[in-house]
């Protein structure tokens, strides 16, 4: 049953006067679309849909153990949320997780210590949440027990109240302690994903990057209504408002959270008193980004005395008033990031965007690559 009984009559009162108008719907998204405008408008809840899945609702009508058969199979396809663990340039940690799935002991606790596991080496950790439509809260609860030293009690303010909350008094693997944390967020993170976020960031111990969320501060459970319609419904009492959003500590756009984290990360590297190579290699990574982000704004004269013929049939020309080389009989645009650096355009797939460059002096240029933190490196002559 519907927490909010008030708002729960005003929806039914509504459905009641426009029943006939929306059975005229010609498909099952319209018709949810349809019910949903009405369920957000009357009760600012997010978290309370109706949804079209056939292979869900058989599942459900039948019995509990088909239904939990049912959801772990579909949990199983999706690797228990964890659909990506990297070690990224600059030896950053990259976890991606599309849901916090229900799965604990013979799913979800395993792959979380696999992943902490993996980038337990790593000098910072991102942790990709854009996709997350929540899940399972107990999830986010283990997952933050790695950031933490040893069992703690610590003051949390939830939705709707402060609360007292002990984080798990033990993990699996390897904790990680005292280095920096970002986690990304976008419109699609929501509910128990959410609650992760805002726990991370009210205690920091992460900083938060991309979209203020949806905001979904309610639990509860799908219920199979008829012909393949399932509704979840918030059965406890959370927000039914915005408050339940989570607002990122620096504000960008989904797609550019990755960036702007590993941007955010390398700035502090290079106040750091770094060896030699690292600050090298924090220097050029720190220009990827800035080029992937357009933060570098600043105007550089092009010096014609770049364009000519190189060695090993390498060519560097204008073309359409924009620089350009040829090699391998193939031509890719010049992208100037510095006095006399170029961003080769053009091996995203190969070697990562902007990770390909060109620097030139009065007898040609350097070809350079950082990849996997070695630096690749080659002079071609002028001729």
């Amino acid at each position: 049953m519907y927490f909010n009984g008030t708002a729960a009559k005003s929806v039914s009162d509504t459905l009641a006067i426009i029943k006939t108008q929306i059975k005229t719907e010609s498909t099952s998204d319209n018709f949810a679309n349809k019910l949903n405008s009405i369920l957000l408008n009357k009760t600012n809840d997010n978290h309370l849909k109706i949804y079209f899945d056939p292979a869900k609702f058989e599942s459900y009508v039948e019995n509990r153990e088909t239904k939990r058969k049912y959801e772990y199979e579909v949990a199983k396809k999706i690797n228990f949320g964890f659909t990506k663990v990297e070690i990224l340039e600059g030896n950053v940690g990259y976890i991606e997780i599309i849901k916090f799935s229900g799965f604990i002991a013979e799913g979800s606790a395993p792959k979380i210590n696999s992943a902490m596991n993996m980038v337990e080496n790593t000098t910072a950790l991102i942790i990709d949440l854009r996709k997350n439509g929540g899940g399972d809260g107990r999830v986010g609860d283990i997952l933050a027990t790695y950031f933490y030293p040893e069992e703690n009690e610590i003051y949390y303010d939830s939705i709707s109240r402060t609360e007292k909350y002990k984080v798990l008094p033990f993990v699996q693997g390897k904790r990680y302690l005292n280095r920096p944390v970002y986690i990304l967020t976008g419109f699609d993170t929501f509910s128990a994903a959410e609650g992760f976020c805002k726990f991370m960031q009210q205690n920091k111990k992460a900083i938060i990057v991309g979209e203020k969320t949806k905001g979904g501060g309610s639990s509860g459970s799908s219920v199979p209504l008829l012909e393949g319609f399932l509704c979840f419904i918030p059965t406890s009492f959370g927000s039914a408002d915005k408050e339940a959003s989570v607002t990122p500590d620096y504000k960008t756009e989904d797609k550019n959270a990755l960036n702007y984290a590993k941007y955010l990360f390398y700035k502090e590297e290079l106040k750091k008193n770094l060896p030699t190579k690292e600050q090298e290699i924090a220097k050029w990574n720190l220009k990827t980004c800035e080029y992937l982000l357009k933060l570098n704004d600043k105007n550089f004269a092009l010096n014609k005395s770049f364009i000519g013929n190189y060695e090993n049939d390498r060519k560097v020309f204008l073309k359409n008033g924009q620089p350009f080389i040829s090699f391998n009989n193939k031509e890719y645009k010049l992208i100037q990031i510095d006095e006399n650096e170029f961003i080769v355009v053009g091996f995203e797939d190969t070697f990562g965007a902007g990770n390909r460059r060109i620097i030139f002096n009065t007898k040609g240029f350097e070809e350079k690559i950082y990849f996997s933190g070695q630096l690749l490196n080659k002079f071609w002559g002028k001729l």
